[in-house]
């Protein structure tokens, strides 16, 4: 299904506007030991489709419940549309705890905002420090982000660690020293391991015309590490709803869906992870959105 990738960087959150989603977002729940996470797309995204010759991925932002904590991870231009689907499944905008911003890369960090007030107004928003530190680097972006950062630092809400932390209990950010971002949001559930990861499956190289990719010592640190110790990934740019594992083939690192098979029905094709039954093995549901 999908070919080597030499480029996966840091996961999925926030956003706002009490607009009704139009159109409506994808949306798919798993279940996985102690947690429970839903992922929804907005649509394609566009800085990979406006590459050419790479093919259109999804953009994907994930709801993480785990003991009794309702966290978002996603980057902050995830869309106004989540608020209207989170209200879809039951939830209010407050009843979110934790946002987790992974990257400050668009234009729609004002998504974070109800007008001039915070959007999550319970909400402890957590953003990398170097994140912060160069909003200036975005002439265009940048007035936007830091308004919606102000609102939460202005009622003690906003949180810049330079640090790995636990932001709840089992919920750790992983923060790095480099730039651009390259850090991830881990989860462990039961006895699986839970990896927010944001960036692109597709190869490096094939999107720039750069030739051969290279990948990053911080990537293949992450990408071993993902295989060695068969961490579940999901991905914020890719297929929808982005849940699979990370493996080497001979050619180089792959990433596989996971697969709705039975036990031992087929042998593994190429591109695809088969997970054998336990405990801790997502049970993956459909979840309707309503139509509007």
């Amino acid at each position: 299904m999908f070919g080597p990738l030499s480029l996966i960087a840091l996961a999925s959150a926030a956003i706002a506007d009490p607009r009704p989603a139009s159109p409506p977002l994808l949306r798919r729940e798993i279940t996985l030991g102690r947690c429970r996470i839903t992922a929804f797309s907005n649509g394609v995204d566009r800085a990979g489709a406006a590459i050419p010759d790479r093919s259109p991925a999804m953009r994907n932002t994930f709801l993480l419940v785990v003991d009794g904590h309702h966290i978002l991870i996603g980057p902050s231009a995830s869309g106004a549309e989540l608020r209207a689907a989170l209200s879809s499944l039951g939830y209010r905008a407050s009843d979110v705890d934790t946002v987790i911003v992974t990257a400050l890369d668009d234009a729609q960090g004002g998504g974070m905002l109800d007008g001039d007030r915070p959007a999550f107004p319970t909400a402890t928003v957590f953003v990398d420090r170097w994140a912060v530190d160069h909003i200036g680097d975005r002439a265009a972006t940048g007035p936007t982000i830091a308004k919606a950062l102000d609102a939460y630092r202005a009622r003690s809400r906003l949180r810049t660690p330079d640090f790995d932390l636990d932001v709840v209990p089992g919920v750790r950010m992983a923060v790095t020293s480099e730039g651009p971002r390259t850090g991830s949001v881990r989860v462990r559930c039961g006895a699986t391991v839970l990896v927010f990861w944001n960036g692109d499956l597709r190869e490096q190289d094939r999107a720039t015309g750069t030739g051969p990719a290279v990948v990053p010592p911080d990537r293949q640190r992450f990408l071993e590490e993902a295989v060695a110790r068969d961490h579940l990934v999901a991905t914020a740019i890719g297929p929808f709803p982005g849940f699979g594992h990370v493996y080497r083939l001979a050619d180089g690192f792959h990433w596989g869906a996971i697969e709705a098979r039975g036990p031992r029905s087929k042998p593994r094709r190429r591109g695809e992870i088969y997970i054998e039954p336990g405990n801790d093995v997502p049970v993956e549901r459909e979840v309707p959105v309503p139509q509007k």
